[in-house]
């Protein structure tokens, strides 16, 4: 994934065909088409966080990427679990 995401950033169209290689293993009718650098850095991102889910890794993605979290959603996650 970290090489996939780096060849995203540089550009590169060979971080599609990475992209599509890794997910035929989890979803074999998988098939990226490339739009732009932005989409394609999303997809990656959003496939890391469903890979790695309930690791950690979407907090430190976000910080480093600056992608905001929407903590709306997680005070009233919280609200609802402890009311």
């Amino acid at each position: 994934m970290i090489k996939m995401e780096a060849l995203a950033h540089k550009g590169s169209a060979e971080a599609v065909t990475e992209l599509n290689s890794f997910m035929k293993t989890r979803q074999p009718d998988y098939n990226y088409t490339f739009t732009n650098k932005a989409d394609l850095i999303e997809e990656i991102i959003y496939q890391k966080r469903v890979e790695f889910w309930g690791e950690g890794l979407e907090y430190i993605d976000n910080r480093r990427l600056n992608i905001p979290v929407d903590t709306d959603k997680c005070l009233s996650l919280l609200l609802w679990i402890c009311p």
